[in-house]
């Protein structure tokens, strides 16, 4: 629904669960403050209007609203920047849930490059919404502390990450997980969420560029932190199963056994039945292979009579 239209349905009583009251207030406030030039009232009035279309959790309108919020950004830089802090930060705050959320619809419709546009444009308006924080009272400062900006930031770079990595952009996933903060550690012995996540993209990707030992080597990181919340159980558990794996790939067959285990018993209570029938595939194929390997050790350097001896008794074991 375009803005032009408002005045065509004021008569009824909601759109999309919005009422249009506030539709109508809002557009007659906008209209209001151009005309007399009230430009702190102007900005006010935009941000409210995208507030009521993103209510509607409609693509179209939300895209309504990132137009309407965008100018009133426009409209403050350049009449008011560096005047009037708090509504600057009423400006970050109104963007920065929406970017996040119309990034997220970006990419479940696979348009993927926008999602990255628009993720960007999330973390810049972190960016300046950090550099004034100290310039504003505790009052004014709700919603937005330095935890929650550094915590958002991180989570934009890691969904960047993510994206890449699903376009195949194996360079890029890389040099974005490396603008993560602090995702690597000194020791590992104690991993963030953040860090378990990051570390298992990093893996994954190294795994599809072929670099095997560093994927090994950042499993195992996330194995020796390990973490105490519920949420990271599903990749501590994938990470294990990669690892076993990545080890009987290599030919580490008592490794392979060892972290394949490991993810059985850390998965008895997820959801995973589909990783959990790949860890059997695997660890049968460990354990026929360990016995082929026996098998053959037995053979060599022995007669041929030994050998025909042995052979029988193989087969005998294995109807």
């Amino acid at each position: 629904m375009a803005i032009e239209k408002y005045n065509l349905i004021r008569n009824e009583t909601l759109y999309q669960g919005v009422p249009l009251e506030a539709i109508y207030f809002n557009k007659k406030c906008i209209d209001i403050a151009k005309k007399n030039g009230h430009v702190e009232s102007l900005i006010k009035s935009l941000i409210y209007m995208g507030d009521c279309f993103d209510k509607t959790n409609l693509p179209a309108d939300m895209n309504i609203s990132k137009r309407l919020k965008e100018e009133a950004k426009d409209i403050f830089k350049e009449k008011l920047e560096g005047k009037n802090y708090p509504l600057e930060m009423s400006i970050y705050k109104a963007l920065k849930d929406l970017y996040s959320e119309l990034a997220t619809q970006q990419e479940q419709s696979k348009n993927y490059k926008k999602a990255i546009e628009l993720l960007n444009k999330l973390l810049d308006v972190l960016e300046t919404a950090k550099s004034i924080l100290n310039k504003l009272s505790e009052k004014n400062k709700v919603g937005f502390n330095e935890k929650d900006i550094e915590d958002r930031k991180t989570e934009a770079y890691l969904k960047i990450a993510n994206i890449y990595f699903i376009m195949k952009d194996y360079e890029n996933t890389i040099a974005t997980l490396d603008l993560v903060p602090n995702i690597k550690s000194e020791d590992y012995s104690s991993l963030t969420p953040y860090q378990i996540q990051g570390l298992y993209r990093y893996a994954q990707t190294y795994e599809m560029q072929g670099n095997r030992d560093y994927a090994i080597a950042y499993l195992e990181h996330i194995d020796k932190g390990g973490s105490t919340q519920a949420s990271d159980d599903t990749i501590l558990a994938k990470s294990l199963l990669h690892l076993g794996r990545l080890y009987f790939k290599a030919g580490t067959y008592e490794l392979s056994h060892k972290f394949l285990n490991k993810f059985y018993r850390k998965s008895k209570n997820l959801d995973t039945k589909e990783l959990l029938d790949i860890a059997r595939v695997n660890l049968g194929m460990i354990d026929g292979t360990q016995e082929m390997d026996s098998y053959i050790n037995k053979i060599k350097g022995e007669s041929y009579e030994q050998f025909l001896k042995t052979k029988l008794e193989y087969n005998q074991q294995n109807q």
